[in-house]
């Protein structure tokens, strides 16, 4: 893999663990912004899927759709359906 990649696959990673970071702040606060928190899981898990094909080298769509998105994840390695119902339920 070119580093020009491993470098995007990282950046895409930093940016899915701030935004767990964020989510777990906003849920352990004790006034908690709930809709917030999974505000940012959803966002969590659509970069940890676009670092995943980053990795793989798969183009894709500009979309915040996970279904969409660990469809074609689902390509390169099918263990990842595992995460389709949280994908599911994430998404709305």
């Amino acid at each position: 893999m070119g580093e020009a990649r491993l470098e995007l696959v990282q950046a895409w990673l930093a940016k899915a663990q701030h935004d767990l970071g964020t989510a777990r702040k906003a849920a352990a606060d004790p006034d908690p912004f709930l809709d917030t928190a999974v505000c940012h899981c959803q966002q969590a898990a659509e970069k940890s899927l676009k670092a995943v094909l980053t990795f793989h080298d798969v183009l894709f769509d500009k979309t915040h759709n996970l279904g969409a998105l660990l469809a074609q994840v689902a390509v390169v390695d099918s263990s990842y359906m595992v995460l389709a119902d949280a994908a599911e339920t994430l998404t709305p």
